[in-house]
């Protein structure tokens, strides 16, 4: 009789042990999942409608992404390329993406898309939050990722719109007030 309760007791041990295990894999598998991506992941092709309504891509032709999660972040993009235009940022093949699902949508689809519209450039926009959740960021900052056929090789957060220009290799912009001071003359 006791062997046979040795025995059930043994199994049932070993069924909350292989339980245990399994619950712990997923959890893992789940936290893999959430992690955000670092040098050498490879980001999968990210399709999302623009501001004008029009889906575009991050595909393996895209070597810079732009990425914002705050408007801290995405006001350092936005000083960064507000003189450029749709093509020049195709010359350096950069895509621009910002993460807008925190802000009310109240605000998004009376103040904030409509002044975006206003922009030169296409801005891919992530309503849902899904498709960016695992871009890498930091408060505050401007992010620049650099993508080779969407495999990471480089992730910057930068705080200045002069780091995102020397970052994409676009020309410096003249001081104003140097340029102020050398028209007075």
């Amino acid at each position: 009789m006791r062997t046979g309760r040795f025995i059930v007791a043994l199994s049932l041990a070993a069924a909350l042990a292989a339980a245990f295990a399994l619950a712990v894999r997923a959890d893992d598998a789940a936290a893999a999942d959430t992690a955000p991506y670092e040098v050498g992941s490879r980001l999968p092709r990210i399709e999302l409608a623009d501001q004008h309504g029009e889906t575009r891509a991050v595909d393996e032709g895209v070597r810079f992404l732009l990425f914002s999660r705050d408007m801290e972040g995405g006001d350092v993009l936005r000083e960064a390329v507000d003189d450029q235009d749709a093509a020049s940022l195709a010359r350096v093949r950069a895509v621009y993406l910002a993460d807008i699902h925190r802000m009310p949508g109240l605000v998004a689809r009376l103040i904030a898309v409509p002044r975006m519209r206003g922009r030169a450039y296409p801005m891919l926009l992530d309503r849902t939050g899904e498709a960016t959740a695992r871009l890498p960021d930091r408060e505050g900052h401007a992010t620049v990722i650099e993508l080779d056929a969407l495999a990471l090789r480089a992730v910057d957060h930068l705080a200045t719109p002069d780091e995102v220009r020397a970052r994409l290799g676009l020309p410096a912009r003249e001081d104003a007030s140097a340029t102020a001071g050398a028209n007075a003359d």
